[in-house]
């Protein structure tokens, strides 16, 4: 009796080994993709239910703005600072701090930061007696303390939602001036540049719990941060007790 059976020839080889890579590919990018997915909290906004109130009573659309950083990360890449938003008629600032768990947090899974943030006035250059020049921004301006916050981890990151009112972020008044330029051949030329007046930054630092020494130093809103404030529809707001 004859049987028919299939050969395995080199090509089906091929096509098979193929195929397996091809799946393993697809299978470990969606397990990246769903793993690098931030926190439900990293993007909310948090109001308590009086404060929603105020809030959606003022205008029919929401004054709220995005801040992009130019700086949002520190240079090791372990801390994160995103989704940075200015309810600007009730004066509230929130944003995200992103770390990795393993890096930083103890064995009782303690957050080991301590979080200010620091409202500082136009950087105008400021007279001073030592040989270094201070500008406002060197200054330690007013620090707000007072930070709500909440917290959520997911695999190997923790998210912190930080929420901070009576924050008045400015961002002052963009002017396009004229200036002339003298090359080393004494020909003049004239371009324009665009300066801010006005304005202020808002610093969040962060500090080591233990030591209270200053780790690292953002600018999330306010001038310079890197040109980008973006007025936001209305959206989903979390509330909270």
């Amino acid at each position: 009796m004859e049987e028919n059976q299939r050969k395995i020839t080199p090509w089906k080889i091929i096509k098979w080994t193929v195929l397996s890579i091809s799946i393993l590919v697809y299978a470990v990018t969606f397990t990246r993709i769903f793993v690098s997915c931030d926190a439900d909290i990293s993007d909310d906004i948090i109001l308590t239910a009086e404060e929603k109130a105020d809030f959606e009573n003022l205008d029919v659309d929401y004054q709220l703005f995005n801040y992009q950083p130019a700086s949002w990360t520190n240079e090791e890449g372990t801390i994160q600072i995103k989704n940075i938003y200015y309810l600007e008629p009730i004066s509230e600032l929130q944003l995200t701090v992103r770390y990795r768990i393993s890096t930083y947090d103890t064995e009782d899974r303690q957050t080991p930061f301590e979080f200010k943030l620091r409202v500082v006035e136009d950087d105008s250059k400021v007279v001073t007696d030592g040989d270094t020049p201070l500008y406002e921004e060197d200054l330690p301006g007013e620090v707000i303390e007072a930070l709500e916050m909440h917290t959520q981890s997911r695999f190997d990151y923790k998210y912190i939602r930080i929420c901070a009112s009576d924050v008045t972020v400015e961002d002052g008044v963009k002017k396009t001036e004229r200036v002339q330029l003298v090359d080393e051949d004494g020909n003049v030329t004239y371009s324009t540049k665009t300066v801010t007046e006005g304005g202020n930054k808002v610093y969040l630092d962060i500090y080591d719990n233990d030591s209270k020494e200053l780790l690292y130093s953002f600018v999330v809103a306010g001038k310079t941060v890197g040109g980008v404030r973006t007025r936001r529809n209305k959206v989903e707001v979390k509330i909270i007790d």
